[in-house]
Protein backbone atom coordinates (compact mmCIF):
# COMPACT_ATOMS: atom_id res chain seq x y z
CA UNK A 1 0.00 0.00 0.00
CA UNK A 2 2.85 2.39 0.85
CA UNK A 3 4.64 1.48 -2.39
CA UNK A 4 1.50 2.13 -4.46
CA UNK A 5 0.98 5.48 -2.76
CA UNK A 6 4.57 6.44 -3.56
CA UNK A 7 4.07 5.33 -7.17
CA UNK A 8 0.94 7.45 -7.47
CA UNK A 9 2.71 10.51 -6.08
CA UNK A 10 5.63 9.94 -8.47
CA UNK A 11 3.26 9.78 -11.45
CA UNK A 12 1.56 13.01 -10.37
CA UNK A 13 4.91 14.79 -10.03
CA UNK A 14 6.05 13.53 -13.45
CA UNK A 15 2.89 14.73 -15.19
CA UNK A 16 3.07 18.11 -13.42
CA UNK A 17 6.69 18.55 -14.57
CA UNK A 18 5.73 17.53 -18.12
CA UNK A 19 2.97 20.16 -18.17
CA UNK A 20 5.42 22.84 -17.05
CA UNK A 21 7.88 21.77 -19.75
CA UNK A 22 5.31 21.80 -22.55
CA UNK A 23 4.17 25.29 -21.51
CA UNK A 24 7.79 26.42 -21.79
CA UNK A 25 8.01 24.71 -25.20
CA UNK A 26 4.99 26.74 -26.33
CA UNK A 27 6.80 29.92 -25.33
CA UNK A 28 9.96 28.80 -27.12
CA UNK A 29 8.08 27.95 -30.30
CA UNK A 30 8.90 24.23 -30.35
CA UNK A 31 7.17 22.49 -33.27
CA UNK A 32 3.76 21.15 -32.27
CA UNK A 33 4.32 17.70 -33.79
CA UNK A 34 7.32 17.22 -31.48
CA UNK A 35 4.97 17.32 -28.50
CA UNK A 36 3.61 13.93 -29.56
CA UNK A 37 7.14 12.53 -29.30
CA UNK A 38 8.09 14.15 -25.99
CA UNK A 39 4.92 14.05 -23.88
CA UNK A 40 1.98 11.78 -22.94
CA UNK A 41 -1.28 12.27 -24.85
CA UNK A 42 -3.05 14.15 -22.05
CA UNK A 43 -0.10 16.54 -21.63
CA UNK A 44 0.03 17.19 -25.38
CA UNK A 45 -3.69 18.04 -25.32
CA UNK A 46 -3.11 20.49 -22.48
CA UNK A 47 -0.28 22.06 -24.48
CA UNK A 48 -2.70 22.53 -27.38
CA UNK A 49 -5.29 24.07 -25.07
CA UNK A 50 -2.70 26.39 -23.47
CA UNK A 51 -1.48 27.56 -26.89
CA UNK A 52 -5.07 28.07 -28.07
CA UNK A 53 -6.01 30.01 -24.91
CA UNK A 54 -2.96 32.24 -25.27
CA UNK A 55 -3.62 33.01 -28.96
CA UNK A 56 -7.34 33.61 -28.41
CA UNK A 57 -6.86 36.02 -25.51
CA UNK A 58 -4.27 37.91 -27.54
CA UNK A 59 -6.72 38.18 -30.45
CA UNK A 60 -9.63 39.27 -28.22
CA UNK A 61 -7.47 41.97 -26.60
CA UNK A 62 -6.59 43.30 -30.09
CA UNK A 63 -10.22 43.59 -31.20
CA UNK A 64 -10.30 47.23 -30.08
CA UNK A 65 -7.69 48.09 -32.68
CA UNK A 66 -8.04 45.35 -35.31
CA UNK A 67 -11.47 44.08 -36.41
CA UNK A 68 -9.97 41.01 -38.10
CA UNK A 69 -7.93 39.94 -35.08
CA UNK A 70 -9.91 36.72 -34.51
CA UNK A 71 -9.96 35.63 -38.20
CA UNK A 72 -6.22 36.30 -38.34
CA UNK A 73 -5.68 34.21 -35.19
CA UNK A 74 -7.79 31.43 -36.72
CA UNK A 75 -5.64 31.39 -39.86
CA UNK A 76 -2.47 31.27 -37.76
CA UNK A 77 -3.83 28.43 -35.61
CA UNK A 78 -4.94 26.46 -38.70
CA UNK A 79 -1.48 26.84 -40.24
CA UNK A 80 0.19 25.50 -37.10
CA UNK A 81 -2.10 22.48 -36.63
CA UNK A 82 -1.85 21.52 -40.31
CA UNK A 83 1.61 20.15 -39.50
CA UNK A 84 0.04 17.37 -37.40
CA UNK A 85 -1.76 15.43 -40.19
CA UNK A 86 1.28 15.93 -42.42
CA UNK A 87 3.50 14.25 -39.83
CA UNK A 88 0.94 11.48 -39.31
CA UNK A 89 0.67 10.78 -43.05
CA UNK A 90 4.45 10.80 -43.48
CA UNK A 91 4.89 8.39 -40.57
CA UNK A 92 8.22 9.94 -39.61
CA UNK A 93 9.53 12.85 -37.57
CA UNK A 94 10.80 15.97 -39.24
CA UNK A 95 14.14 16.97 -37.75
CA UNK A 96 14.22 14.02 -35.32
CA UNK A 97 16.24 10.87 -35.93
CA UNK A 98 13.90 8.71 -33.82
CA UNK A 99 11.51 5.86 -34.70
CA UNK A 100 7.82 6.63 -35.26
CA UNK A 101 6.02 4.22 -32.90
CA UNK A 102 2.30 3.26 -32.66
CA UNK A 103 2.01 5.28 -29.41
CA UNK A 104 3.18 8.37 -31.29
CA UNK A 105 0.52 7.74 -33.94
CA UNK A 106 -2.15 7.54 -31.23
CA UNK A 107 -0.96 10.79 -29.65
CA UNK A 108 -1.01 12.58 -33.01
CA UNK A 109 -4.52 11.30 -33.73
CA UNK A 110 -5.71 12.62 -30.36
CA UNK A 111 -4.04 15.98 -30.98
CA UNK A 112 -5.58 16.27 -34.47
CA UNK A 113 -9.08 15.50 -33.17
CA UNK A 114 -8.79 18.04 -30.37
CA UNK A 115 -7.13 20.69 -32.56
CA UNK A 116 -10.02 20.53 -35.05
CA UNK A 117 -12.49 21.17 -32.22
CA UNK A 118 -10.39 24.12 -31.01
CA UNK A 119 -10.15 25.48 -34.56
CA UNK A 120 -13.94 25.35 -34.98
CA UNK A 121 -14.42 27.03 -31.60
CA UNK A 122 -12.01 29.79 -32.58
CA UNK A 123 -13.88 30.29 -35.87
CA UNK A 124 -17.18 30.61 -33.98
CA UNK A 125 -15.67 33.30 -31.72
CA UNK A 126 -15.60 35.59 -34.75
CA UNK A 127 -19.42 35.42 -34.93
CA UNK A 128 -19.89 36.37 -31.29
CA UNK A 129 -20.02 39.93 -29.99
CA UNK A 130 -16.74 39.84 -28.12
CA UNK A 131 -15.08 42.95 -26.76
CA UNK A 132 -12.92 41.75 -23.89
CA UNK A 133 -11.64 38.59 -22.22
CA UNK A 134 -14.09 39.21 -19.36
CA UNK A 135 -17.11 38.72 -21.65
CA UNK A 136 -19.32 35.69 -21.07
CA UNK A 137 -18.90 34.45 -24.66
CA UNK A 138 -15.18 34.01 -24.00
CA UNK A 139 -15.28 32.82 -20.39
CA UNK A 140 -17.77 30.06 -21.25
CA UNK A 141 -15.01 28.28 -23.18
CA UNK A 142 -12.61 25.79 -21.62
CA UNK A 143 -9.28 27.56 -20.95
CA UNK A 144 -5.96 26.47 -19.50
CA UNK A 145 -3.42 28.64 -17.63
CA UNK A 146 -0.19 28.19 -15.73
CA UNK A 147 0.51 30.50 -12.79
CA UNK A 148 3.76 30.85 -10.89
CA UNK A 149 3.41 30.95 -7.12
CA UNK A 150 5.57 32.94 -4.76
CA UNK A 151 7.34 29.77 -3.59
CA UNK A 152 8.90 29.16 -7.01
CA UNK A 153 6.42 26.42 -7.92
CA UNK A 154 3.71 26.47 -10.59
CA UNK A 155 -0.01 25.74 -10.59
CA UNK A 156 -1.90 24.44 -13.62
CA UNK A 157 -5.45 25.70 -13.77
CA UNK A 158 -8.41 24.84 -16.01
CA UNK A 159 -11.21 27.39 -16.19
CA UNK A 160 -14.81 26.93 -17.35
CA UNK A 161 -16.79 30.15 -16.88
CA UNK A 162 -16.45 30.94 -13.13
CA UNK A 163 -15.15 27.48 -12.24
CA UNK A 164 -11.40 27.21 -11.63
CA UNK A 165 -9.90 23.75 -11.20
CA UNK A 166 -6.34 22.79 -10.47
CA UNK A 167 -5.33 20.01 -12.85
CA UNK A 168 -5.38 16.70 -11.00
CA UNK A 169 -2.36 15.11 -12.78
CA UNK A 170 -4.01 11.68 -12.75
CA UNK A 171 -2.52 9.48 -15.49
CA UNK A 172 -5.41 8.60 -17.81
CA UNK A 173 -3.71 7.06 -20.83
CA UNK A 174 -4.01 7.92 -24.50
CA UNK A 175 -7.53 6.74 -25.35
CA UNK A 176 -10.10 9.54 -25.15
CA UNK A 177 -13.46 8.65 -23.55
CA UNK A 178 -15.36 11.10 -25.78
CA UNK A 179 -14.71 13.49 -28.66
CA UNK A 180 -15.25 17.17 -27.94
CA UNK A 181 -18.25 18.74 -29.67
CA UNK A 182 -20.43 21.80 -29.05
CA UNK A 183 -22.93 19.61 -27.19
CA UNK A 184 -20.20 18.07 -25.03
CA UNK A 185 -18.93 21.54 -24.23
CA UNK A 186 -22.38 22.64 -23.05
CA UNK A 187 -22.62 19.53 -20.86
CA UNK A 188 -19.21 20.31 -19.34
CA UNK A 189 -20.29 23.91 -18.72
CA UNK A 190 -23.44 22.79 -16.87
CA UNK A 191 -21.63 20.14 -14.83
CA UNK A 192 -18.88 22.63 -14.01
CA UNK A 193 -21.43 25.06 -12.58
CA UNK A 194 -22.80 22.24 -10.43
CA UNK A 195 -19.31 21.35 -9.20
CA UNK A 196 -18.55 24.93 -8.18
CA UNK A 197 -21.72 24.87 -6.05
CA UNK A 198 -20.77 21.45 -4.57
CA UNK A 199 -23.76 19.81 -6.23
CA UNK A 200 -24.15 16.67 -8.30
CA UNK A 201 -25.14 16.23 -11.94
CA UNK A 202 -27.55 13.83 -13.61
CA UNK A 203 -26.91 13.30 -17.31
CA UNK A 204 -30.17 12.12 -18.90
CA UNK A 205 -30.56 10.38 -22.24
CA UNK A 206 -31.29 7.14 -24.04
CA UNK A 207 -29.20 3.99 -24.05
CA UNK A 208 -25.82 4.30 -25.75
CA UNK A 209 -25.89 8.07 -26.35
CA UNK A 210 -22.75 8.72 -24.29
CA UNK A 211 -23.93 9.72 -20.81
CA UNK A 212 -21.19 7.81 -18.96
CA UNK A 213 -18.59 8.79 -21.57
CA UNK A 214 -19.49 12.47 -21.06
CA UNK A 215 -18.84 12.24 -17.31
CA UNK A 216 -15.59 10.36 -18.00
CA UNK A 217 -14.66 13.08 -20.49
CA UNK A 218 -14.99 15.78 -17.82
CA UNK A 219 -12.78 13.76 -15.46
CA UNK A 220 -10.22 13.32 -18.27
CA UNK A 221 -10.31 17.06 -18.96
CA UNK A 222 -9.67 17.91 -15.31
CA UNK A 223 -7.08 15.15 -14.82
CA UNK A 224 -9.08 13.61 -11.98
CA UNK A 225 -9.71 10.04 -10.90
CA UNK A 226 -13.22 8.80 -11.62
CA UNK A 227 -14.91 5.75 -10.12
CA UNK A 228 -17.68 4.20 -12.22
CA UNK A 229 -20.06 1.63 -10.76
CA UNK A 230 -23.51 0.41 -11.75
CA UNK A 231 -26.44 0.99 -9.40
CA UNK A 232 -28.54 -2.16 -9.69
CA UNK A 233 -31.97 -2.82 -8.14
CA UNK A 234 -30.36 -5.49 -5.94
CA UNK A 235 -27.99 -2.96 -4.35
CA UNK A 236 -28.64 -1.66 -0.84
CA UNK A 237 -27.10 1.00 1.38
CA UNK A 238 -24.55 -1.51 2.73
CA UNK A 239 -23.15 -2.26 -0.73
CA UNK A 240 -22.93 1.43 -1.60
CA UNK A 241 -21.31 2.15 1.75
CA UNK A 242 -18.57 -0.40 1.04
CA UNK A 243 -17.80 1.29 -2.28
CA UNK A 244 -17.57 4.72 -0.67
CA UNK A 245 -15.49 3.31 2.19
CA UNK A 246 -13.04 1.79 -0.28
CA UNK A 247 -12.75 5.06 -2.19
CA UNK A 248 -12.08 6.96 1.05
CA UNK A 249 -9.47 4.41 2.12
CA UNK A 250 -7.70 4.82 -1.21
CA UNK A 251 -7.68 8.60 -0.74
CA UNK A 252 -9.48 9.37 -4.00
CA UNK A 253 -12.69 10.58 -2.34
Amino acid sequence: ETWLQGLQQSIHRTIAKSISRIVRDVGLGVAMEEWAFKYPAQVARLGLLYYWTKECELAVSELKYERKAIPNASKKFSTVINRLPTCLTRGAWKGLDEPFLPIHKLRLQNMITYSLYLRDTLDSLGNRKLRDVTDFEWRRNIRFYMHETGEGSETHQLCILDGRYEYGCEFLGGHLPIAMTALTERCFLTMSQALTQLKGSAVIGGTGVGKTATVKGLAYLLGRYIAVFACLPQMDSTALGKIIQGMAADGCW
